[in-house]
């Protein structure tokens, strides 16, 4: 595992640590981790399945249903249009 792989598990077990107050869900755990680093990287998915005590197919299930988590890092600028 590469320092910045480390670093980046490290920031979402932090992430999920700190949201640890009120009713955890793989939903909350995914907000917790989008509002930390901007975006779910893929190492948040075996991060999150392992805190909510879920398998890995039920944090994709529930991140790809929503629409607006990303799975890229945010541009520089981001333009959101509310119709």
């Amino acid at each position: 595992m590469t320092s910045d792989n480390q670093t980046l598990r490290a920031t979402i077990r932090e992430a999920l640590a700190t949201h640890r107050n009120g009713t955890v869900t793989v939903l909350s755990s995914l907000l917790a981790v989008e509002d930390a680093i901007g975006y779910i990287p893929p190492e948040a998915i075996g991060e999150v399945a392992e805190f909510t005590h879920s398998t890995m197919n039920d944090v994709w299930a529930v991140a790809s249903f929503y629409t607006n988590f990303r799975f890229t890092p945010p541009g520089k600028h981001v333009v959101e249009v509310c119709w």
